[in-house]
């Protein structure tokens, strides 16, 4: 049908495939006048990261005391997807690996480290990049912390875990006690 200036009319495009592949057409208007409008339609596999952190947090870390934390890349389609990483900030922080493949219908992990070598908040972060079609970037910001006493606290933490409680310890004795 026609349309006047100032009205608009709403379209839907549905699209279907089994194949996981870059496809590409376009919608063309024929409007009077011969300037015709044309709308490129573009469909190809992407991956899903919203569950990509955003910030990795490191608490309270003794001094030349590694603690990893890792970051599973997932690719639910059969297709392999490349990927490389940017790292700036601090060097008690790393992440590895900084390029590789996550395999189709498979993942790969990143290994977030700290490693502090003095008493200090370091900062960094690091941007991953997918290489697909539209080839975003996702950031996460990465801090640790290393303060004097985090030994002590590890130490406490550790016994207060392996020490039963008072009232178990009764509840055996009782148990064991002869009547």
């Amino acid at each position: 049908g026609a349309l006047t200036p100032g009205m608009s009319l709403s379209i839907m495009v549905e699209f279907c495939t089994n194949e996981y592949n870059y496809f590409e057409d376009f919608i063309k208007i024929h409007c009077e006048g011969g300037n015709n409008l044309v709308i490129p339609l573009h469909a190809y596999p992407v991956l899903d990261m919203a569950s990509f952190p955003k910030q990795i947090s490191f608490s309270n870390t003794p001094v030349c005391k590694s603690v990893c934390k890792k970051v599973k890349l997932t690719s639910p389609l059969p297709v392999d997807f490349l990927f490389r990483l940017q790292y700036s900030g601090h060097p008690s922080l790393s992440v590895v690996p900084t390029s590789g493949i996550i395999p189709g219908q498979g993942s790969v992990e990143l290994k977030v480290t700290f490693c502090p070598t003095e008493y200090i908040t370091a900062n960094g972060s690091f941007d991953l990049v997918v290489q697909q079609y539209d080839n975003p970037v996702y950031r996460c910001s990465l801090t640790g912390t290393s303060q004097p006493g985090a030994e002590k606290d590890l130490v406490l933490e550790s016994e207060s875990l392996a020490m039963p409680s008072l009232s178990n310890v009764r509840k055996t004795q009782k148990q064991t006690d002869p009547v």
